[in-house]
């Protein structure tokens, strides 16, 4: 595909140094690099999950916090702003601390009833 394109462009009369096929990568590179854009909706739901004893919290601030995405030269970044890694930390740091609160509650019920 590159070569191709680069053939084409040669037809028409565009010649395209090594230094600007360089700086074109670098650019590239950097565009890709950048993280995803604000996550509010998956941070609301995280919220809300993890407040509700659920599991699918765990995950959501896991994965919010965690995530990673890997560029075209084998480097691994951050997928979310590092405001969005806070909050995912924080919804993670809350469900583990209200899952097991809600799982001995469950518990405590039927053995009650």
């Amino acid at each position: 595909m590159f070569i191709l394109a680069q053939k084409i462009l040669i037809d028409r009369g565009e010649i395209i140094s090594n230094e600007q096929l360089m700086a074109f990568r670098q650019k590239r590179l950097e565009d890709l690099a950048q993280p995803d854009k604000r996550q509010i909706p998956w941070i609301i739901a995280g919220y809300i999950f993890s407040l509700l004893g659920g599991f699918l919290g765990l995950i959501i601030g896991w994965s919010l916090w965690k995530m990673k995405k890997t560029l075209p030269n084998g480097e691994k970044v951050y997928a979310f702003m590092n405001i969005d890694r806070m909050h995912g930390k924080l919804i993670f740091l809350i469900g583990i601390i209200i899952l097991p609160i809600a799982i001995i509650l469950g518990i405590i019920d039927r053995i009650n009833n």
